[in-house]
């Protein structure tokens, strides 16, 4: 969504970058935004990943000003998470075209300042949602493993993997430990978390313990290879799911190569 400001036409951006891995990029930008949507993808960015990824919120735009702007367009963070902290970002007022839109410069900024401030307490809301979604699909469940990745699949896709590992650490905190497998005590141990009644999702131990398999097998597939798995395209243990993939993603690339020279109908699948 593009905004036509006085000095410039402009919209949002969200992007994402792992500081322990060359500050590679954890996934595509995602650009085009509106400040809302900007501000949606960065605070499910926060949930999806963990403290040491760098998440920025910025804004790029173009401008006929050339007076003002020689290249006619650039782009300024504006919010940031760096070590698991909120930091606004002062980048726009180095833009002799952003400090003068008045859009950017007073709204733009006062929201996400207003934003920035209400972040823990629009985290624990998500959190929430999260558990809530959880704890609202356990009953559908048996003691199947795969039901039990697929919800943790779900609930990661759309509130966060960190968001899906604080749940299960409050509920670790709150229930009889005793009756946990070690496994699941020592991974739920280590999670940063506090308790919070919020985050309950009232489940036995022995579904906890499911539960924390699940989350553990999520955090060891790709994105490719979880999207696969949640299609039934592929299914198994881990090694199974890596192993088919590999294959289906070879025969989804060919088709895909198939279908750029029209020589078959789009499938509408891609990676």
């Amino acid at each position: 969504m593009t905004t036509h400001g006085k000095y410039c036409d402009f919209n949002f951006y969200v992007t994402s970058l792992d500081a322990e891995n060359g500050y590679a990029a954890t996934e595509p930008m995602s650009s085009g935004l509106s400040l809302l949507e900007a501000v949606s993808e960065f605070y499910k960015r926060c949930g999806r990943y963990p403290s040491n990824t760098n998440i920025m919120l910025g804004v790029e735009y173009t401008t006929s000003r050339r007076d003002l702007e020689p290249a006619g367009k650039g782009a300024a963070d504006l919010l940031q998470r760096v070590n698991g902290h909120l930091h606004l970002s002062r980048d726009y007022e180095q833009s002799a075209v952003l400090s003068q839109e008045g859009l950017i410069a007073n709204n733009a900024v006062s929201f996400l300042k207003q934003q920035s401030e209400r972040f823990y307490e629009i985290s624990d809301k998500y959190t929430a949602e999260c558990a809530r979604f959880i704890s609202d699909n356990l009953p559908e469940i048996t003691d199947d493993p795969e039901k039990f990745f697929e919800l943790i699949s779900r609930a990661a896709e759309e509130y966060g993997i960190e968001r899906c590992k604080a749940v299960l650490a409050n509920e670790y905190r709150l229930a009889n430990q005793q009756l946990l497998t070690p496994e699941t005590a020592d991974y739920l141990a280590n999670i940063s978390a506090d308790q919070n009644d919020r985050f309950r999702i009232n489940s036995p131990p022995i579904v906890l313990d499911m539960l924390t398999a699940a989350i553990r097998k999520v955090e060891g597939l790709s994105e490719s290879e979880t999207k696969l798995f949640r299609s039934g395209l592929v299914n198994g243990d881990r090694e199974q799911v890596q192993s088919q993939s590999t294959q289906v993603k070879t025969e989804i690339e060919h088709h895909a190569s198939l279908e750029e020279h029209g020589l078959v109908s789009d499938d509408q699948w891609s990676m």
